[in-house]
């Protein structure tokens, strides 16, 4: 049902990131960047569903899907296929399979 895993990446106040692998997630969406007359668009739509775990996830975490590796800034992200900026975190209890803590970003 959760197939997927996810690297949680938290921007900390000496300038690092803290790093959190969380296994049993669900990722649906891609993200797709696109030439226009005025630079690159980027269109985003990814939906992230975490099982109520033992897990703090915040609007502006950085979010890779898969295992992904310790970084020091943003800009290491760069050749990262998938990951998102975690725009908005929301909480679902009402006794659904799919229940728990849904993060949308870009």
């Amino acid at each position: 049902m959760f197939p997927h895993t996810i690297t949680v990446y938290r921007h900390q106040d000496d300038d690092g990131y803290l790093r959190t692998v969380i296994h049993g997630v669900y990722w649906y969406g891609s993200k797709s960047q696109a030439k226009a007359d005025k630079g690159v668009d980027q269109d985003a739509s990814v939906t992230v569903i975490i099982p109520f775990l033992n897990v703090d996830v915040r609007p502006g975490d950085l979010i890779v899907k898969g295992h992904g590796q310790a970084i020091r800034c943003k800009a290491e992200l760069e050749n990262v296929k998938e990951w998102i900026t975690a725009e908005s975190v929301s909480i679902h209890d009402v006794g659904s399979d799919l229940d728990g803590i849904t993060v949308k970003g870009s």
